[in-house]
């Protein structure tokens, strides 16, 4: 059986094609990013072997390198089962750079690499913000390339808290300030920030100050959306709903609707 990306959507069983889950209840490896931060039950019927990869971010801090380890690294084990599968939280080709390295590594080798779609983060945001991103014009790049953005347009910046876990925190709030920097000075001080989490129990916006917004770097990469532009561009888009009611949470307030 060839090897499979499976895309295991926001990690929760309602959220998973049936596709998908036969492919992992088929599957005599299983290997898995960030266990910890992916609701489980869709593994409960693996009968495989779940296999950790999260050593790769305690040996190698610079988040590019170890994201290509990684690939290598279940790129070399996969030759030892039958049917191997690399669970990825969301859709497989969504933002992903081991799914990318991976389809190289098996596509020089002859051989074919099985995906299962699932849905992403990235698109629960449009339906939580209620807005077409291709009639309203946003920017999309992830936490490293936050130098590629330009003024015109408001930022959708995935993984904001781009920093591996293991690197030192004091290394993380300066890559964060340079973030918050950059950001600044494309939209001024008028910039407004939000970050959104979707959850099983539905979206979570938090408002944050630039003082609070640095504040990120303390929290887990995986799964979080900044959202970055002018303070009149939030309010103003076309169809999005209102979100109102304040409740403290975190560094900064919880926005329900």
């Amino acid at each position: 059986m060839p090897f499979a990306l499976v895309g295991i959507g926001l990690g929760g069983g309602r959220l998973i094609s049936h596709e998908a889950q036969d492919r992992l209840d088929r599957a005599d490896a299983v290997f898995v990013i960030e266990p910890e931060a992916v609701a489980r039950p869709m593994f409960e019927r693996v009968k495989g072997r779940l296999i950790s990869m999260d050593p790769v971010f305690d040996e190698i801090t610079d988040r590019g390198k170890a994201l290509e380890v990684l690939a290598q690294r279940v790129f070399d084990l996969a030759k030892e089962y039958a049917a191997p599968v690399l669970a990825l939280q969301g859709h497989p080709m969504v933002s992903c750079a081991p799914a990318r390295h991976l389809l190289r590594m098996f596509g020089d080798r002859g051989e074919p690499v099985d995906v299962y779609a699932g849905l992403s983060s990235i698109d629960m945001l449009w339906a939580d913000l209620g807005f077409d991103p291709v009639s309203t014009g946003v920017q999309i790049v992830n936490g490293a390339q936050v130098s590629r953005l330009g003024p015109t347009m408001p930022a959708v910046i995935l993984s904001p808290g781009y920093a591996p876990r293991s690197v030192a925190f004091k290394d993380r709030l300066a890559a964060t300030a340079e973030m918050v920097a950059r950001l600044i000075s494309l939209w001024g001080d008028g910039a407004e920030f939000i970050i959104y989490r979707r959850t099983l129990d539905g979206p979570r916006f938090e408002r944050l100050t630039v003082g609070n917004l640095v504040g990120i770097a303390a929290r887990p990469f995986l799964g979080d959306i900044l959202l970055a532009g002018p303070a009149t561009f939030f309010p103003a888009l076309p169809g999005a709903k209102e979100v109102a009611g304040h409740e403290d949470w975190g560094a900064g307030a919880c926005l329900a609707e």
